[in-house]
């Protein structure tokens, strides 16, 4: 049976609706899943309280997307595409890495591309790990 990296932005504790899919996903199969999500500084507590209790393995990374919402208009927009493409990316593309180092996946699946498009490539050149 394959083995599945779900990659999502919105996980349980955190309250969304994107969250559960691959919540219900992985734990249906917890042998066979791992999941990939952002952690935020001020859920700290909760996030290692839910994923301790979980049967299926959670690796949690800074957040995969920024909001930049201090300026009007059209460069708001390009200030955020600099933001993630400068700030966000390397440093959560950096830490997915040593994340995922010894973690064996043959799928992936992006429950929230909007926000994960970017990492397909990352997740493309890693080497399958074999158990």
């Amino acid at each position: 049976m394959a083995r599945l990296l779900i990659v999502t932005d919105v996980f349980p504790p955190r309250v969304g609706g994107a969250g559960m899919v691959p919540e219900g996903i992985a734990g249906a199969l917890p042998e066979r899943v791992t999941v990939l999500t952002e952690s935020l500084p001020a859920n700290a507590a909760a996030e290692a309280a839910y994923d301790a209790a979980q049967p299926f393995r959670v690796v949690r990374v800074p957040p995969l997307y920024g909001k930049v919402r201090w300026w009007p208009g059209k460069v708001r927009g390009l200030l955020q595409l600099l933001y993630n493409a400068l700030y966000i990316r390397p440093r959560a593309s950096s830490r997915i890495r040593a994340a995922l180092r010894g973690v064996p996946f043959d799928m992936v699946c992006l429950n929230t591309p909007s926000t994960t498009h970017w990492l397909v490539p990352l997740l493309k050149r890693r080497k399958p790990v074999c158990r």
